[in-house]
């Protein structure tokens, strides 16, 4: 009998059927398997990585906060670069939040829907958002910006509308023709960037526990110290203060 511990839970089995689903290797042939497997891999292999360098610490809360990596990239050129890696799905939102913009990608309204589904945010160039939402306890793809003016527009496009307290939303079907609404939706105005869902929450996380800079910390430290001991200074008398 022989005894198999998986995430501290015992499983007995017999030794038989433990033999039978494992085959016993020696020391030469796992290292003839090993050699053989690196031996098969490239010699180099070929990633697209996003660096914003200079001086970034003026627009580091411009930065995304997930996954805060420093890199330092030789180029077959020879030139240096240091700077901090911005990840592909957030370049946008990077870039919107610096005043800039980049050449929009031909991105297929199926991997936009696939990135709704996984929590980020579609923004169109009119203001409206296309994102996932909980709803009458169902996954709905809702669309966020259009009024009374836009729904005989937003029907004749296959959208739905729904009265939910007192406020009409817009809701495209999940099950059926989602992909053909939504590029009719995307034709009323294109998409102009994509909002990573980590990243919407972490701002979200970061205006509500906003910490005090360490120059504020400093002003609150040195206002106690005036309230605790007075403005000037007695010569005459030493003290000492623990920090």
């Amino acid at each position: 009998m022989a005894v198999l511990r998986i995430c501290n839970v015992y499983e007995y089995m017999p030794q038989s059927r433990l033999v039978s689903n494992w085959n016993q290797l020696t020391a030469e042939k796992a290292e003839k398997l090993w050699k053989d497997a690196v031996a098969e891999l490239p010699e180099f292999r070929t990633s697209n990585l996003h660096l914003i360098g200079g001086t970034v610490l003026p627009v580091w809360d411009k930065l995304p906060t997930e996954n805060v990596r420093i890199y330092r990239v030789l180029t077959t050129d020879g030139d240096l670069l240091i700077g901090r890696v911005i990840p592909e799905d957030m370049i946008d939102a990077t870039l919107y939040r610096l005043g800039a913009t980049r050449e929009k990608e031909n991105i297929k309204t199926e991997d936009l829907i696939k990135s709704i589904k996984n929590g980020d945010t579609v923004h169109l160039d009119n203001g409206w958002r296309v994102m996932q939402r909980r709803v009458s306890n169902e996954q709905r793809i809702e669309v966020i910006g259009p009024d009374y003016l836009h729904s005989d527009l937003l029907t004749k496009k296959g959208v739905f509308t729904e009265r939910i307290g007192y406020q009409t939303r817009y809701f495209i079907p999940a099950e059926k023709d989602t992909v053909n609404i939504l590029d009719a939706v995307i034709k009323i105005s294109p998409f102009c960037r994509i909002e990573n869902s980590n990243e919407r929450i972490a701002a979200k996380s970061s205006v509500a526990k906003a910490k005090p800079s360490i120059l504020e910390t400093l002003k609150q430290n040195a206002e106690k110290s005036r309230q605790a001991f007075g403005d000037k200074s007695d010569t005459g008398k030493k003290s000492e203060i623990s920090i």
